[in-house]
C-alpha cells in the first residue's frame, strides 16, 4: 500500500549549483528506484539556519513529495546519513488533511494560471 510522504532535506551552502542538483537527482532516482512517485518538488533555496549546524549558519533547502510504500524510509534514512553534503534531514507521513490541503493549492494555482493569461485587456477611458 502506498502511502504519501513528504522529504525535506538541507544540503551545505558549500556544494556548488551543479553538486547541489546531483544531490537532488541523487535523491529522486533513489525515490524511483524503489519504486516511488513523485507528486511534486519545491526548491526552497538558500537559508539562513535557526542556529549553527556544522558550523554553518546557512543551508540549501528542498522538499519533495512523494507516494511510496513505507519501507522506503529506512533506505532513505540511510541514505542521507551515509552522505555529508545533507545536513538534516527529515521525513513524514502526510495525513489526509495536508494532502486535501496540497491539493487544493496546487489546484487554486492552476486556476490562476490560467485566468492570468486569459484576460481581457483593460480598456481605458477618456475623460472629458
Amino acid at each position: 500500500m502506498q502511502r504519501q510522504y513528504e522529504t525535506i532535506f538541507i544540503l551545505s551552502p558549500t556544494l556548488s549549483k551543479g553538486e547541489q542538483g546531483q544531490m537532488i537527482e541523487k535523491v529522486l532516482s533513489l525515490l524511483k528506484e524503489k519504486k516511488a512517485s513523485i507528486v511534486a518538488q519545491e526548491d526552497w533555496g538558500l537559508k539562513k539556519l535557526a542556529y549553527p549546524i556544522q558550523k554553518k549558519d546557512t543551508g540549501v533547502y528542498h522538499l519533495i513529495r512523494f507516494l511510496a510504500a513505507p519501507n522506503i524510509l529506512a533506505d532513505l534514512n540511510i541514505f542521507y546519513r551515509r552522505n555529508s553534503s545533507f545536513i538534516r534531514f527529515n521525513t513524514v507521513l502526510m495525513d489526509k488533511h495536508a494532502i486535501a490541503y496540497h491539493s487544493r493549492k496546487k489546484k487554486e494555482e492552476k486556476e490562476t494560471s490560467t485566468s492570468s493569461t486569459h484576460e481581457k485587456p483593460l480598456v481605458k477611458s477618456t475623460e472629458p
